[in-house]
């Protein structure tokens, strides 16, 4: 009979043990999921701030040259070019800034929904372990 008890509690200690070993594996693989998810927003973000610079560009170079273009008929109700050209500088600053601000924080966001995931995975585990652990005690 000793020798069933025996065989038991190994078999739990091995099964608690394997639980936790997993559940610290699980909670690793989110957070470095989570650290990957966190570069590919940051380079889209940077990729997305580049584009407005281009944007920028081209809409300052379309300006001059509608205003070259227009001379004497140029739309006068729209500002003088230094005051157009100032305004869409402001503007595309203002886009760039916003979306620097919102990938920071989509980026914080999403590693701190892996942590709470990785505590989450290492919660489970101890607490199936501790179960496991505490039923052996139930059955003696």
């Amino acid at each position: 009979m000793s020798w069933i008890a025996a065989a038991v509690v190994a078999t739990t200690a091995v099964s608690a043990g394997l639980q936790v070993v997993g559940a610290n594996k699980a909670a690793k693989s989110a957070k470095k999921q989570g650290d990957l998810q966190a570069e590919r927003t940051e380079l889209l973000n940077q990729e997305r701030v580049r584009q407005i610079g281009i944007e920028e560009r081209s809409m300052y170079g379309e300006t001059l040259s509608g205003y070259a273009r227009g001379g004497v008929m140029a739309n006068v109700m729209s500002g003088s070019p230094e005051q157009v050209l100032s305004e869409q500088k402001r503007e595309f600053q203002k886009e760039r800034e916003i979306t620097t601000e919102v990938g920071a924080l989509e980026v914080s966001q999403g590693l701190e929904r892996s942590r709470d995931i990785a505590r989450q995975y290492r919660y489970e585990g101890y607490s199936n372990a501790a179960s496991s652990i505490s039923g052996l005690f139930g059955k003696f």
